[in-house]
């Protein structure tokens, strides 16, 4: 094996005990041939990755429903399965601007950011405040089915279909609307007319952040989406209410109609900011440029697990929507259990008393 081979090479193969890398099944396939029985201990990041994806349905995707199943006539012929159909968004882009057309300020156009990727794979309007840092790997959205070679390990345990036997119906919801999103953040990139609508806007309500996409092997990329999202919340209702005098044709009205937020998906994106927000500074402690220990990863995790058992009002959080609240805090709280706490094979607890113990020569 090309691994151990590099190990012996380094002379240090007789002195590894653990390996620290990612939890997927290819990962710990190589580290179980191991003939020495050097364990695996899984990145702590990768495990919150699992935790938010997994907890909050970020990447669930809606089964498809059949169009005889319902006699409940529509006013539009656009399926809510084609939310976040990248196709329907190629072609009404095509249909309405035919001809090339950019916006009127050439530094807010879109940057494409790896031609080999999707379209979607966009920044719309790179117009930055000078003092804030971007980071591109907020950008890139992968397909909807890449291949093998290229899937990124962190990617390959996310859920996208829910058990419907322990499903939450609330996992849904919030694969739904994180769809949503995405979409609007597609289709104002795609089409001429909605750019300048936006450049337009975001002077007016002096934003200088750009809308992004978000990346499966990333879920802080979701918490910028949301992030961004709420940031634009003028513009995109304004977008809304004035869609009928843009310009644009039927079939994009149609689908800004399809795609609008209402009250209660802006609230369910307030509760996702404030309760992702403890995940962001969390992964900030124990990323590789603070030198991360194993006691500092025990201390993050604990804390988050905290204050998801914690029952106490949250600021922000109006007491209706305590409710709904607690509900994604105990979703989370359940992903924490089985990744960090019930897997004791992987017990963050274990690993830190183990070093303890090692410490005191016992």
């Amino acid at each position: 094996m090309v691994i151990q081979k590099e190990l012996k090479d380094l002379n240090i193969f007789e002195k590894t005990r653990s390996i620290t890398t990612d939890g997927a099944a290819n990962i710990l396939k190589i580290v179980a041939s191991f003939s020495d029985g050097s364990k695996q201990i899984w990145r702590v990041a990768h495990r919150l990755q699992l935790v938010v994806c997994n907890g909050l349905g970020i990447w669930i995707r809606k089964k498809p429903t059949s169009s005889s199943s319902s006699n409940t006539p529509t006013t539009s012929n656009i399926d809510s399965n084609d939310i976040d159909s990248d196709k329907e968004d190629y072609i009404d882009d095509l249909q309405t601007n035919p001809s090339s057309s950019t916006p009127d300020d050439s530094s807010n156009s879109i940057e494409l950011l790896d031609e080999s990727f999707d379209a979607s794979n966009i920044v719309l309007n790179n117009n930055l405040d000078p003092n804030i840092i971007e980071n591109e790997n907020f950008v890139v959205e992968e397909p909807d089915n890449p291949p093998i070679d290229i899937m990124n390990n962190w990617s390959i345990d996310v859920i996208e279909e829910l058990n419907s036997l322990a499903g939450e119906v609330i996992q849904e919801d919030i694969g739904v609307l994180l769809k949503k999103c995405r979409s609007m953040v597609k289709l104002l990139s795609k089409s001429s007319i909605l750019m300048n609508y936006v450049v337009t806007l975001k002077k007016q309500f002096s934003i200088c952040r750009s809308l992004q996409l978000d990346c499966k092997n990333g879920w802080s990329s979701t918490y910028h989406l949301v992030e961004f999202m709420l940031l634009y919340k003028r513009i995109i209702n304004k977008i809304n209410s004035e869609k009928h005098d843009t310009g644009l044709n039927k079939k994009q009205t149609n689908k800004i109609s399809l795609i609008e937020l209402d009250q209660l998906d802006w609230k369910m994106l307030e509760m996702l900011d404030i309760i992702l927000k403890l995940f962001v500074n969390a992964t900030n402690i124990i990323s590789g440029s603070q030198y991360p220990t194993i006691g500092v990863a025990y201390f993050s995790i604990v804390q988050i697990r905290d204050f998801l058992d914690d029952t106490k009002p949250v600021v922000g959080i109006s007491v209706n929507d305590v409710p709904l609240f607690m509900r994604l805090k105990y979703l989370l709280l359940k992903q924490i259990e089985k990744y960090f706490i019930e897997n004791d094979e992987q017990s963050l607890v274990k690993h830190l008393v183990s070093k303890i113990l090692k410490s005191w020569d016992w």
